[in-house]
């Protein structure tokens, strides 16, 4: 980075300085006169743990500079360097398959996204929801991440393709307009995704209204069985003087049938409508 400040100044004071950056934290594309200068960052749901997957980047008519402490670039060239078919004809070719190379197995990266909210989604339809919630949310915050980065890249497409447009390119800008095309349509998966995420939390949610409901409903009906009991209860317990079946010597017997047959009638009643299901 110090080199690049060194040699180019003004695509360092326009990436770093004016914008009051520290460091790369996301990806951008700004055409400069004479050059395309920009700045690129693996999200962390795509690199290494523990590894550094940033750089800056400087495409002029007859080179393309990079500016990374972290040897990440040149590990990069070297895989691409023995890809077969990479045309790196000219810069704005080689930065094209670069990037292109980066890209190479996002659609079986967010695959496996898919995949795992389908295990999620079966696991919930089985009633195996463990932390569910904090599970689909961390899949809801990695994807929030993912579509930042395509949308980032699918800018940088477009601007590189304008700049080599104008520099009478034709077949570097058209490359350019497939990358932008290719980031804008993982940028849609990615979208697809969070909507069925959404779907899965809010068939979630329902899971548990109905389980609730469902309490509720058994607890309402356990309560009406009851409250003819409590009533009797109630009456009875006032203790009068003059209550006629308090010397009847078979009063204690026909209050306690009448008592079951008040709950018999009830059950019957609850099961005719159909209230126990």
């Amino acid at each position: 980075m110090d080199e690049l400040a060194e040699r180019y100044p003004q695509a360092y004071r326009r990436l770093f300085v004016e914008k009051r950056q520290r460091r790369i934290r996301f990806c951008r594309a700004e055409k400069l006169n004479g050059c395309a200068a920009g700045t690129f960052v693996m999200p962390p749901e795509k690199k290494t743990p523990g590894t550094e997957c940033f750089f800056a980047f400087c495409v002029t008519e007859n080179k393309v500079v990079f500016a990374d402490d972290y040897e990440f670039v040149r590990h990069v060239l070297d895989r691409l360097s023995m890809t077969d078919g990479a045309e790196l004809s000219s810069p704005g070719m080689l930065f094209y398959h670069l990037l292109e190379f980066l890209l190479a197995d996002d659609s079986l990266f967010l695959q496996d996204y898919e995949d795992n909210l389908t295990k999620l989604e079966e696991q919930l339809m089985d009633g195996r929801e463990q932390d569910f919630d904090r599970r689909i949310f961390n899949v809801r915050r990695e994807l929030s991440s993912l579509g930042i980065h395509y949308q980032q890249l699918s800018e940088v497409g477009e601007v590189l393709r304008q700049y080599e447009t104008e520099l009478g390119r034709e077949r570097e800008a058209a490359m350019f307009g497939l990358y932008e095309g290719k980031a804008r349509r993982l940028s849609d998966t990615v979208l697809m995704l969070k909507e069925y995420s959404l779907q899965l939390q809010e068939m979630h949610q329902t899971q548990l209204e109905l389980r609730q409901n469902e309490i509720m409903k058994f607890l309402t009906v356990v309560t009406t069985i009851f409250m003819p009991l409590t009533l009797v209860t109630g009456w009875y317990g006032m203790n009068f003087e003059n209550m006629p079946e308090l010397k009847q010597p078979h009063g204690y017997g026909a209050v306690c049938v009448i008592c079951a047959l008040a709950v018999a009638a009830e059950i019957w009643i609850f099961v005719k409508k159909k209230w126990f299901r």
